[in-house]
């Protein structure tokens, strides 16, 4: 996994949404705490909304499937 400045150097999409981040914070519409509550908070809706598949384990536990 790269950090995330090398990340900025390699990947055009990460580097383009960092900088839209960084141009707000720069014309004074958001503070970066503003800004990683808004990020969390999106991450937050996405998981809330997206469904999640569970396996039912002979053991009586129920694992979700992208941890078997």
């Amino acid at each position: 996994m790269l950090i995330p400045e090398e990340r900025y150097l390699r990947d055009t999409a990460f580097r383009t949404i960092v900088d839209m981040l960084e141009h707000l914070i720069r014309e004074a519409k958001y503070t970066p705490t503003e800004l990683r509550e808004a990020c969390i908070l999106a991450a937050i809706h996405y998981e809330m909304t997206k469904p999640r598949s569970y396996h039912y384990d002979p053991s009586g536990q129920i694992i979700p499937r992208d941890e078997r």
